[in-house]
């Protein structure tokens, strides 16, 4: 894909949780979401179904996620407010 010079968004996802949206924010499993670059994220990390929409949708809205490429995963605190920061703050695909 990257060689059609398109834009992209490439995010990885690891522990996802089958939990509906529901019961996830009923539980509070997770509201912070770490977006990290290299193949840092631990196969013990875990992330909502809910979590992970919410990253797509904002990858969509801010132009600085457009040909990044990213793992991301969750953990419990303040939920992101900044996503344009967040998105920015990563590297550019090569």
């Amino acid at each position: 894909m990257r060689v059609t010079r398109s834009p992209l968004t490439v995010l990885s996802r690891r522990g996802l949780l089958l939990l509906t949206a529901g019961l996830a924010a009923s539980l509070v499993l997770s509201d912070k979401v770490e977006l990290v670059q290299g193949d840092t994220v631990s196969a013990q990390t875990t992330i909502t179904r809910a979590d992970v929409a919410r990253v797509c949708v904002a990858a969509l809205k801010y132009p600085a996620a457009r040909n990044r490429t990213f793992e991301i995963s969750a953990q419990a605190g303040p939920p992101v407010t900044d996503w344009r920061t967040k998105f920015a703050a990563l590297k550019p695909a090569p």
